[in-house]
């Protein structure tokens, strides 16, 4: 296995670990801001952490497979 699919590999590997865990890592940011009283801009601001944290795992996920696909391509082009 080459280097560019061992790259690649790990992209995907690093982005299905932020798509998985964007709760608890949205969770534990938010977490240390102080919010007030009713709780819906708590609400709000985790909703969107964890939508941009799992937006990038999908582009590191995304970039992965796109490292693959090249490596891949270059390779059997060049015979």
């Amino acid at each position: 296995m080459g280097s560019k699919y061992s790259l690649g590999a790990c992209f995907i590997i690093i982005g299905l670990a932020f798509m998985l865990y964007s709760p608890n890592i949205a969770e534990e940011w938010t977490d240390y801001i102080k919010y007030p009283e009713d709780g819906t801009f708590y609400y709000y601001d985790y909703m969107s952490r964890s939508i941009v944290i799992t937006l990038i795992g999908f582009s590191v996920q995304l970039t992965g497979i796109l490292v693959i696909l090249f490596s891949y391509f270059s390779k059997r082009s060049r015979r």
